[in-house]
């Protein structure tokens, strides 16, 4: 059974406010889901064999909450921010 990604409004609002994309010059993010796409994208870019393989495992650690980075690669990996 999936969970839902918040279970509580504050957690919501912490990433809507923290974490996500938004803005006009970039795509904005409008599910928890993408933010885990980008990150996981920028943590196996750097993989030298097979970077998909571990796009994916990055992706299905994040998704089930099994692994949670820190708030500054959360915000910033696979970003153009400076954080």
């Amino acid at each position: 059974m999936v969970q839902p990604p918040f279970n509580t409004e504050l957690a919501y609002r912490i990433w809507d406010q923290k974490y996500r994309l938004q803005g006009n010059d970039v795509d904005a993010e409008t599910h928890i889901e993408q933010s885990w796409q980008r990150v996981a994208r920028a943590l196996s870019a750097p993989e030298s064999l097979d970077p998909e393989v571990w796009y994916e495992r990055f992706y299905d650690i994040l998704m089930d909450f099994q692994f949670l980075p820190g708030g500054r690669i959360l915000a910033g990996a696979g970003s153009d921010r400076q954080v």
